[in-house]
């Protein structure tokens, strides 16, 4: 239930805002989820042990050919990827990914044991946002993952949240009524509310427009 007490004007807007903001700052974090593309098992296992000792979470295939299917899958916040694999390498792997809108800002890290400077540079030009040398430093690979996903988050969250409470903004609400319309629909039912909350105290010096 709610409590049973009665607040002035301004101190209920201010309740309400201190609740919202209460509730966003204690919203769990999502795991960290990295897909590895790498054909082989030994450095897989490093990698894996490396990111599972940092509460990373992943995923390895071993062909590049399956990476569209597992990353529409798996939904990976950063992707490790091999230069030199059968059938093509990571770069071209890279490049095409970069065609698709969804994953044209998600970070790839090379980690491969290409030594050769002008190759590390064409493959960073083409589409890669990092390139760490095979063994990787285990601390220094889990730190890379980390803050570029940690970047990525924050890129993709500042374009659907309001900047001051966290919450949904506008056009993304509308998004995801729509996606749980499709989901409730034809044979399920969904209840919405709605609460629009005028002239909160925001504190001096700060602006606010929708």
């Amino acid at each position: 239930g709610t409590p049973g007490y009665i607040l002035g004007t301004d101190d209920f807007g201010r309740d309400i805002l201190s609740r919202i903001l209460d509730l966003v700052e204690s919203r769990e974090q999502e795991t960290h989820r990295v897909l590895i593309v790498e054909d082989s098992r030994t450095a897989v296992a490093h990698i894996q042990r490396a990111l599972d000792l940092h509460g990373i979470d992943s995923r390895a295939i071993n062909t590049p050919i399956a990476l569209l299917q597992a990353a529409a899958e798996y939904r990976p916040h950063a992707i490790l990827m091999d230069m030199h694999m059968p059938f093509c390498n990571g770069v071209e792997v890279t490049r095409a990914l970069r065609q698709i809108p969804e994953y044209q800002s998600l970070p790839v890290i090379y980690l491969s044991g290409e030594t050769d400077i002008a190759q590390q540079v064409e493959a960073l030009r083409l589409g890669g946002d990092q390139f760490l040398t095979k063994p990787a430093n285990p601390i220094i690979l889990a730190s890379v993952v980390k803050t570029k996903i940690e970047r990525y988050r924050d890129m993709l969250r500042s374009g659907r949240h309001d900047s001051l409470t966290g919450l949904l903004n506008h056009s993304a609400s509308k998004e995801q009524l729509e996606q749980m319309l499709r989901r409730a629909l034809p044979a399920g039912h969904l209840a919405v509310a709605m609460i629009d909350i005028d002239r909160l105290p925001f504190p001096e010096g700060m602006a606010y427009a929708e």
